[in-house]
């Protein structure tokens, strides 16, 4: 089991506290009892080291599901579907590198020709990042571009509903 330097931490400091413990423990009882005291203080460490602290950092290593933000964009100028998509990934890796565009996981999902706005899904962790991409888009081949964010939507249902909102 691998531990982060968080929980490595975390444990050093609680058998720190228990060392700490027992030290006091031992110099404050009397011999005939000191025995009995100290098999309950490893008891209480082997507890704590073993049963509370597993548990502790099973939980903090769950894996949480990967939550997905759509963001509602009105795009002016001419630019089709996989131009736009082009754009908004070269946007956020000039920005934040390589690997950032690939961990915000920028995809366009839905575009619209009547209304030119398109729907962009985008890890939540990465809304900011992508907001900022999204202002940095400028030009593509056949003239300039822009991209004005309308709204950020918790699912795609809703960013369809507000784009077919915009249409009327």
């Amino acid at each position: 089991m691998q531990l982060s330097s968080s929980y490595s931490c975390i444990v050093v400091a609680a058998v720190a506290i228990v060392a700490a413990a027992s030290s006091l423990a031992i110099s404050l009882l009397t011999a005939r009892s000191l025995s009995r005291r100290i098999r309950r203080i490893e008891a209480l460490a082997s507890a704590l080291t073993s049963r509370a602290v597993r548990s502790f950092i099973k939980s903090a290593n769950a894996k949480r599901r990967v939550r997905k933000r759509y963001l509602v964009v009105r795009v002016v100028g001419s630019v089709g579907r996989a131009e736009l998509n082009n754009l908004l990934l070269n946007a956020v890796r000039t920005l934040y590198g390589s690997v950032a565009s690939g961990v915000y996981g920028v995809r366009v999902v839905d575009f619209d020709q009547r209304s030119m706005t398109a729907i962009v899904r985008l890890r939540s962790d990465g809304r900011w990042a992508v907001l900022a991409a999204v202002g940095a888009v400028e030009s593509v081949s056949k003239g300039s571009v822009a991209l004005v964010p309308l709204r950020m939507c918790g699912t795609l249902r809703k960013a369809r509903e507000y784009v077919r909102r915009l249409r009327c």
